[in-house]
């Protein structure tokens, strides 16, 4: 896990969608999404339900969005 991985996540949630998200972090969509795969694997659990209409946080994914945005804010401050 890096804090790139932390800062995708976190972007996803807060805007809504992958593109928006992506473009947010000045990355492509499939490399954010890539991202996010990978961050589920280190994990070992699912933060995201996938859909037509693209990914929405589960009850993991929440809870972990909490952690990220105290990991991201204890290293801005740092």
């Amino acid at each position: 896990m890096d804090i790139r991985q932390l800062q995708h996540l976190v972007a996803l949630v807060e805007l809504g969608t992958v593109h928006a998200a992506a473009q947010n972090q000045f990355i492509s969509q499939p490399g954010l999404s890539g991202s996010i795969k990978r961050l589920e694997g280190q994990l070992g659990i699912v933060l995201f339900n996938r859909d037509g209409r693209g990914m929405q946080p589960n009850a993991k994914g929440r809870e972990f969005y909490q952690h990220a945005k105290h990991i991201l804010e204890q290293v801005r401050l740092a």
